[in-house]
């Protein structure tokens, strides 16, 4: 996990559905610049979907299997 500046995670074991903490640190982390880069099929990416529940949609994050570009575009960023 990477942490940024002014950006706090929610306490452990809070509600993951509709939580105002982590829908706060997901619009810190969008608004800070972060990205989420990941795929369908991985376990650790929907993991953290999961965490973010419904504050996902406030995450910037990028489906490296999209397409051919989106392919391209993970593999610039250095996602492996």
């Amino acid at each position: 996990m990477v942490a940024l500046a002014g950006c706090t995670p929610a306490a452990p074991g809070a509600p993951i559905e509709t939580n105002p903490a982590i829908d706060a640190l997901a619009q810190c982390l969008t608004n800070n610049g972060a990205t989420f880069y990941g795929t369908e099929w991985c376990p650790h990416c929907r993991e953290q979907k999961r965490l973010f529940g419904g504050s996902i949609d406030k995450v910037n994050y990028f489906n490296c299997e999209k397409d051919e570009q989106a392919k391209i575009a993970c593999q610039t960023a250095g996602v492996t």
